[in-house]
């Protein structure tokens, strides 16, 4: 038997290793032998690895380095394998309305296959762009991975921040909608209708040390 259909047997008969595993004394734990040259010390700690919950999160660099994924990593990922990667390049392509042209597929099958080679579990999506290259990044993983968008929860975000400061909405209807960039508004009215499909006015501001200048046509 090799080493693969060896760990599959454990993996799926585990309540009989256990039993098998607690008589097992430290001098036969240690021996090699049992799979190769592993000794059963070395397949338990293979398993254990295995079973180890592995995510991965696809982020840009701003966000690796930033104090709030650090905070939630410390909160939420005791016990967990996280995987990270950047995706360079990749924000570009999705603004260029190419989320699932080739380019992007090379840039995210780079960023998943390694993952994918080790047994990942679960993708976070920890950048707002690339849901936009969802089905690209399911093309690769398949449907056994766990796959994350964050969009719903930055909406609940956003909902409980309006709540918090008396902004929400009273209305039972949707409000309007307005597109404001401190970018090149030609731009962004391009790519809101390449990712979602509509025709809108969007109207240019000023980002001045931390604040919002609205021009007299954009003011709220």
């Amino acid at each position: 038997m090799d080493k693969i259909r060896f760990l599959d047997t454990l993996l799926t008969e585990r309540t009989e290793w256990d039993r098998v595993l607690s008589q097992i004394d430290e001098a036969r734990m240690t021996a090699p032998g049992v799979a190769g040259e592993w000794s059963a010390k070395d397949v338990v700690a293979h398993v254990t690895w295995f079973e180890r919950e592995m995510v991965g999160v696809l982020a840009t660099p701003t966000t690796f380095d930033g104090d709030l994924y650090a905070s939630v990593v410390e909160r939420f990922g005791q016990g967990v394998t996280i995987l990270p990667a950047t995706c360079p390049g990749l924000v570009v392509e999705i603004e260029a309305g190419r989320a699932h042209g080739p380019k992007a597929q090379r840039i995210l099958a780079a960023a998943l296959e390694p993952m994918l080679a080790v047994g990942v579990d679960t993708i976070v999506l920890g950048c707002t762009h690339y849901p936009f290259a969802f089905d690209t990044i399911r093309g690769i993983l398949g449907e056994r991975v766990r796959l994350i968008d964050p969009a719903p929860a930055i909406a609940r975000r956003v909902e409980s921040l309006l709540e918090s400061g008396g902004l929400r909405n009273p209305e039972a209807q949707a409000g309007n909608t307005r597109y404001l960039t401190s970018g090149d508004p030609m731009q962004m009215q391009a790519r809101v209708r390449e990712l979602l499909g509509l025709d809108v006015q969007v109207e240019g501001v000023d980002w001045n040390f931390g604040e919002i200048n609205f021009p007299l046509s954009a003011a709220l």
